[in-house]
Formats: C-alpha cells, structure tokens, sequence
C-alpha cells in the first residue's frame, strides 16, 4: 500500500481502519448528492460500513490487484478514488472515484485519475482502463473526457438508487492510445 502524491496539493493514500469516522463524516455530510449517482450512499451507510470498506479495500491492494485511497486536499479528505483489477488477466482495469462537493472544479479528479492510469499502464502493464460515470453525473463524465477517454456504451438502468434506476456511460483507454493522449492534453495547455 503507497501513497500517491498528485501534485504539490494532492495526495491520494490508503486509508487506516482508524480513519473510518474521518470519511463516514465527509460521506454523511455529502449522502444526499452522493446517493444520487452511487448505490453504496444509503441513508443505512454507517461508520462500521467505512470500516469495512477500508479493510476491504487494504485487503485489494495488499495483494496487488488494486490501488489508491483517500483524496486528500491540502490535508483535509475531499473523498475517495480506486483502480481495481490491477490483476486481471486482461490487463483490463477500472477506476472509481468521487469528491464531496465543496471540493469539485478545481481538477482534483482529473488529476489523480491521471496518475492512476500512468501507474497502471507504466508499472502494472495494463492494456485497458474504463471509467463508469452515471448518465446524470455530468461532472463525472467530464472527467475521461478531459483525459481522452473514448465513450464506448450506456448502460440504461444499469444500478437501482434510491430515487430510481440509473444507467452508467463506460468510458475507455487503451495503454497504447495512452501516450498520444497525454502529447494532445500537453499541446492544448500551450495553447
């Protein structure tokens, strides 16, 4: 388990079983808007639910098959971002995230999904990364957008929510689009 330092703000990193009231706290003061686009954000979400999807998620990444963690801004926790299937035989894998809402549009996102995908295609010699962003979440489909990610489906009513069903848009990379993608993102920014 490591952590990832994004940028001279940012640092995703594992968190600890003892840190579970830290994010129980920022998911329950975020459950209304996250319950819009995840499933997991019930209003039956608890603390010892945190704590068992930190165990779980240290268990993941002890064994190699995924990483990340916690987001944290500038020292505070802004929310929660992963890559699973760092040991698939497809060396297919998959990124989810999401950010309370006081710290969206600053590019935080963007920003560590980048240093997941350079991870998983550098040092795990991964052939595909998808991110699933739900139809509604408009933000978070911004987010492979601005990486160069191809939209390659919609799942209609793929997840029951609490207000109904949800479909999810899949998005995708592939490691040898990769490299012309990031030469395309450093050419806009001279711009």
């Amino acid at each position: 388990m490591r952590q990832i330092k994004v940028d001279r703000d940012t640092v995703v990193r594992p968190l600890l079983p003892g840190e579970a009231g830290l994010i129980y706290a920022l998911i329950d003061a975020n459950r209304a808007y996250i319950a819009r686009f995840l499933p997991w954000a019930t209003p039956e979400y608890s603390i010892e639910d945190a704590r068992k999807f930190i165990v779980q998620q240290q268990e993941s990444q002890s064994k190699g098959d995924s990483a990340g963690g916690g987001i944290f801004f500038k020292g505070a926790i802004a929310g929660d971002i992963g890559i699973r299937g760092l040991k698939s035989p497809n060396k297919s894998a998959s990124i989810g995230y999401w950010l309370a809402e006081q710290w969206q549009g600053r590019g935080i996102i963007t920003k560590c999904c980048r240093k997941l995908v350079d991870l998983a295609f550098i040092e795990h010699g991964m052939h595909r990364i998808e991110i699933l962003a739900a139809t509604s979440n408009v933000k978070s489909q911004a987010v492979p957008k601005r990486l160069g990610f191809v939209h390659e489906a919609t799942l209609r009513e793929a997840v029951l929510l609490t207000d109904g069903y949800q479909g999810f848009e899949v998005y995708s990379v592939l490691a040898h689009e990769w490299p012309e993608v990031a030469e395309k993102r450093a050419l806009s920014a001279q711009a």
